[in-house]
C-alpha cells in the first residue's frame, strides 16, 4: 500500500526536523567528537549514543570528587557563607 500525500508530507517534515536536531547537537561538539556521532541515523540515536558514552559515573571519578571535596580549603578572602555554599554544590555534584 502506497503512503498518502499527507503521510509523505509528515515523513518529510520528520526528516527535516531530525536533520535540524542532529545539526544543532553537532554544532556544539568538538571536532573529534563530531566524527564519532555524525553517522547516527537519527537524532534520537545520536542522543542515546551520547548518553551511553558520557552518562557513566566511574569509581575513579567518584574518588576524584571525594578527594576534591575533602581537600577543599576556604580562601582567606571568602566569606563563610560563600564557602559553605561552594561545599554544598560540591557535595551535590556526585548525585547529578
Amino acid at each position: 500500500e502506497k503512503p498518502t500525500d499527507e503521510e509523505k508530507k509528515e515523513y518529510e517534515t520528520f526528516e527535516n526536523d531530525d536533520l535540524m536536531a542532529k545539526t544543532i547537537v553537532l554544532t556544539f561538539m568538538k571536532d573529534d567528537l563530531i566524527r564519532v556521532f555524525e553517522d547516527c541515523p537519527t537524532a534520537k540515536d545520536m542522543l542515546d549514543s551520547i548518553s551511553s558514552k558520557f552518562n557513566t559515573t566511574t569509581t575513579m571519578y567518584v574518588q576524584l570528587l571525594l578527594e576534591q571535596y575533602t581537600s577543599y580549603k576556604m580562601k582567606e578572602s571568602d566569606r563563610v557563607v560563600d564557602h559553605v555554599n561552594k561545599m554544598l554544590v560540591m557535595a551535590k555534584n556526585p548525585a547529578v
